[in-house]
């Protein structure tokens, strides 16, 4: 059952995306998408060899002791902190935004109760 209504969700999310919409309205409920460009780092997990280029290039950097987990809210913190610019233009090199989408389910707010 998990399965078919991250489905539904997923068609939801496609065509409010496909018509600019952020609220698809039912007759007693109502699905709130909402969109946001999430800031991404080279994980150890998914993408090993960036993560150790990353990690070397911190390495020698007075920034190390602190970002030396490559935390991802870590690194998310610094970036949007927009901090000293050469800790930027190091991260830089390794930045990326993914948008994430999510559909939330609620009562319709214009009904009379």
């Amino acid at each position: 059952m998990e399965e078919q209504i991250d489905e539904v969700r997923q068609a939801i999310i496609d065509v409010a995306k496909r018509e600019g919409l952020e609220l698809v309205a039912g007759r007693e409920k109502e699905v709130v998408i909402k969109q946001v460009d999430k800031v991404m780092f080279p994980r150890k997990g998914e993408e090993p060899e960036q993560a150790a280029e990353l990690a070397a290039a911190l390495r020698a950097t007075k920034w190390w002791k602190d970002l030396s987990t490559l935390s991802a809210a870590q690194l998310k913190t610094a970036w949007e902190d927009g901090g000293e610019a050469d800790l930027l233009k190091l991260l830089k090199r390794f930045v990326w935004t993914e948008q994430e989408s999510t559909a939330r389910l609620r009562d319709r707010r214009d009904r009379k109760v």
